[in-house]
């Protein structure tokens, strides 16, 4: 009788285990998958910036919407039209989607 409990409570400890890490690998997924896009850019490597004020800030740089107060800008050129917006400690970098 006491092997019966005993596999028991292994299989429900195993099933326990196992439902958790799915449930992990299901959150962690959804969050890695979020995209920060706008127009033809895609933002990356955000630092201390929320995506909505990063495309806020490229709408503002690219003539479509109000130029964000104090932030700076830069491209490295049409050749290679990557560029970062910085602000004190707030930055983000962005390039064409397709790049």
């Amino acid at each position: 009788m006491t092997n019966r409990i005993w596999r028991t409570f292994i299989a429900a400890v195993a099933a326990t285990a196992v439902t958790a890490s799915m449930g992990a690998g299901v959150s962690m997924s959804a969050s890695a998958s979020a995209k920060c896009e706008y127009s033809a850019w895609k933002i990356t490597k955000r630092e201390n910036v929320t995506c909505k004020k990063a495309k806020k800030v490229l709408k503002g740089e690219y003539g479509e919407g109000t130029k964000q107060q104090g932030w700076s800008c830069t491209n490295k050129g049409n050749l290679i039209p990557e560029g970062k917006c910085s602000k004190g400690q707030k930055s983000f970098k962005y390039a064409p989607k397709g790049g």
